[in-house]
């Protein structure tokens, strides 16, 4: 099957966070309770404005990192806005832009994940290639997952079930921080 497309930044958007995984949607909640902590603490004191604002440009930076970095991308590569051509068949992947055209064999592949509407076929744990869905018919969709579960379908189960213990770790201290902002807002009370 033949494919043509042309990212969009929803596209990269939703490809990075689901590469990114669990840590990336709980950035924002960190930041939104940073910067909410700063505010309610900015009300109670506004004497303190000046040693409140790092906090508040803090929480804003984590609210927004994502889509900040997804802009930049898309204005500092413009790669990224290329039209691409791939053609999918039962010996690899072939990709091409204006810029240049890459032949991959299945064997250059070590997983892949599908989100709503992509599919990101990795190279390697943080190399990989976005396929759009809606580039493909309803028929080619259902062929190209099948096809990708046949060739690198048991190493993408795999990885699905483990969970990165660098995920905990930034969990616990996400958790903890998120406990220690809102004992310390109490106290200011």
């Amino acid at each position: 099957m033949r494919v043509s497309y042309k990212l969009s930044k929803g596209d990269v958007l939703e490809a990075k966070g689901k590469h990114a995984g669990l840590w990336i949607k709980v950035l924002p909640i960190f930041g939104i309770i940073l910067l909410a902590g700063s505010l309610v603490s900015l009300v109670h004191d506004p004497k303190q404005f000046p040693s409140f604002v790092g906090a508040i440009v803090i929480g804003l930076f984590l609210t927004f990192f994502l889509r900040l970095q997804v802009w930049l991308a898309f204005r500092q590569d413009n790669r990224l806005q290329d039209q691409f051509e791939a053609s999918i068949s039962d010996s690899g992947i072939d990709v091409s832009s204006p810029k240049g055209a890459s032949k991959y064999n299945w064997s250059a592949f070590v997983r892949y994940v599908e989100t709503e509407n992509l599919f990101l076929v990795y190279q390697a744990p943080h190399v990989f290639n976005a396929f759009p869905k809606r580039v493909f018919t309803p028929e080619d969709v259902v062929a190209f997952r099948s096809l990708l579960d046949q060739k690198l379908g048991p190493a993408s189960i795999a990885y699905r079930k483990r969970t990165s213990p660098l995920t905990w770790v930034f969990l616990i201290v996400v958790v903890l921080t998120a406990i220690l902002l809102v004992l310390a807002i109490r106290n200011i009370r």
